[in-house]
C-alpha cells in the first residue's frame, strides 16, 4: 500500500473516531453505534451477512425514479388541506378502567400501543417525546391533536416491547423515563447495546431472534419476521434486527406487525399460530 493511501485511511479513521465521540457526547439519543453482534458463527434465524441483517427479498428504500428533489419535497413542502382548519375537541379515555379489566388495548398514536394481558401492563413501541428525530427542533413531529396521553397518566408499566430502532419506535426520552421502573424490555437482536448505553440494566433486557420466545407474567412473546430495515445514523444501517411479534396467553393470541412490507412471512406466522384473536397492523409500509 502506498503512503498516500495509508495517510488517507489514517485520516478517515481519525475522522470516524472524532465523529463518534461527538455523537456519543452530544447526541446520546442516537444510541450506541458499535453494534456488531457477538455471535461469531452468525447462526441466526434472521438473515445476517457481513455484519448486517437482510430481508429475504430485495427491499429498496425508494424507487429508481425517486429523486433527491422528491426527498426535499417530502421533507419541506407544506400541502394545504392536511391539517384541520379548526380545533378538534379531544376526549381522554378512561385510563383507570385499564387497571381493572383484562385483555384491554389502547392505541396511543402512530405505533405506540398500551396492552393489558394477564394482569400485566405492556407498552409496544412507546414514543412520548413529541418528535421522531435525534434533534428536538428538526424531524417529524407528532400530530397536533394526538398528544393526549403522557407516561404519568398511564398505569404502572411492567414490560416494553420494541420492534426496531427507528426514532418513531425507539425513543430516547421514553426509555429514560421507564428504564428503572419497567421490569423487562424485549427487543430484537442488537438493540440491547443501545438500551444499556442509555442506562437500562442488562438483567432487564431480553434480545430475541426470529422465532425465539420469552415469557413474562405467563404471556409468551415470540419474535417473528418482518420486511423492513433499521437505522439511527448514517453508518449503522441494518446492524440491528427488526421484527413483528406474537403475544400468546392460555386464552388469547395477538399479532403485532411492526413496520413490515408484504412477504411470505405473514403466511408462515399464520400457519405457525393458526388463529389470532386480535391483530395490530401498520399501514403504508
Amino acid at each position: 500500500m502506498n503512503n498516500g493511501l495509508s495517510d488517507e485511511v489514517f485520516i478517515f479513521e481519525c475522522q470516524l473516531i472524532i465523529s463518534n465521540f461527538i455523537i456519543m457526547k452530544f447526541l446520546p439519543q442516537i444510541g450506541f453505534l458499535k453494534s456488531k453482534l457477538e455471535n461469531k458463527q452468525n447462526n441466526f434465524n434472521a438473515l445476517y451477512e457481513n455484519g448486517k441483517f437482510k430481508n429475504r427479498i430485495d427491499t429498496p428504500l425508494r424507487s429508481e425514479t425517486f429523486t433527491h428533489k422528491d426527498i426535499l419535497n417530502v421533507l419541506f413542502r407544506k400541502e394545504k388541506g392536511r391539517m384541520p382548519q379548526y380545533d378538534i375537541s379531544l376526549k381522554l379515555p378512561e385510563i383507570e378502567a385499564f387497571s381493572i379489566y383484562d385483555n384491554c388495548f389502547m392505541w396511543l398514536g402512530h405505533s405506540s400501543i398500551f396492552v393489558r394481558l394477564n394482569g400485566s401492563n405492556f407498552l409496544v413501541d412507546p414514543v412520548f417525546s413529541g418528535v421522531a428525530s435525534p434533534f428536538t427542533l428538526i424531524g417529524p413531529k407528532e400530530y397536533k391533536y394526538s398528544h393526549t396521553i403522557i407516561p404519568q397518566s398511564l398505569p404502572e408499566i411492567d414490560c416494553i416491547v420494541v420492534t426496531h430502532n427507528h426514532y418513531d419506535h425507539l425513543d430516547y426520552k421514553t426509555v429514560l423515563y421507564y428504564k428503572d421502573s419497567v421490569k423487562l424490555f424485549i427487543v430484537p437482536l442488537g438493540l440491547s447495546k443501545i438500551l444499556k448505553y442509555w442506562g437500562v440494566a442488562e438483567q432487564r433486557i431480553v434480545e430475541l431472534d426470529y422465532w425465539q420466545t420469552t415469557t413474562f407474567a405467563d404471556v409468551e412473546i415470540t419474535a417473528t419476521p418482518a420486511r423492513h430495515y433499521s437505522q439511527r445514523a448514517f453508518f449503522d444501517k441494518d446492524k440491528t434486527l427488526w421484527m413483528s411479534f406474537v403475544m400468546k396467553t392460555k386464552s388469547n393470541t395477538l399479532f403485532f406487525s411492526g413496520d413490515s412490507g408484504y412477504d411470505i412471512h405473514f403466511k408462515e406466522i399464520g400457519n405457525k399460530f393458526s388463529q389470532f384473536d386480535w391483530a395490530f397492523l401498520e399501514c403504508g409500509q
